[in-house]
């Protein structure tokens, strides 16, 4: 028979066995969840529509200013302070060819942008200026309607980051 002494150290170490095992599950569980939220808060699907939101921003602005005369109205790389390709409603094929040969470096930071961009009328993609857009992974393209070269075409404006 066993006296009171050993049933309670008994009972004691029973609920400490026990109370161990339940704090081993709590632990699984806890880390479980921890690890779930990391791997949501990796893959959080946000991150992607506010680049599209940027890129998006960013096009309009370069679009804008391009189907705008640009300051001043007669600029040339010399005295560009923003690049606009339209004269009399209709694309100015001198300023097409001034806007080509400012360095695209120069470009970018007057149309204050941090996104990558490629400007081409029509299908010509051989005459475009920026940097050539093949290969990335966000991409968003705009397109206007233009007169150019005295018919209506498309001016096509890639932007990626």
């Amino acid at each position: 028979m066993f006296c009171f002494s050993e049933k309670k150290k008994m009972v004691k170490a029973n609920l400490a066995q026990a109370w161990g095992f339940d704090l081993i599950v709590a632990m699984v569980i806890f880390l479980t969840g921890i690890v779930f939220f990391y791997m949501f808060a990796l893959n959080y699907p946000g991150g992607e529509e506010e680049k599209f939101q940027e890129l998006q921003h960013d096009g309009e602005l370069i679009a804008d200013s391009l189907l705008s005369e640009g300051s001043p109205v007669d600029w040339d790389a010399s005295n560009v302070i923003r690049i606009g390709l339209l004269s009399g409603d209709k694309i100015n094929e001198s300023k097409v060819g001034n806007f080509s040969a400012l360095d695209y470096a120069t470009a970018k930071s007057l149309f204050r942008v941090r996104n990558n961009f490629f400007v081409y009328f029509g299908d010509e993609t051989d005459n475009g200026i920026g940097l050539d857009s093949g290969g990335s992974e966000n991409l968003v393209k705009l397109t206007r309607a233009v007169v150019y070269n005295n018919k209506v075409t498309t001016m096509n404006l890639h932007i990626w980051n």
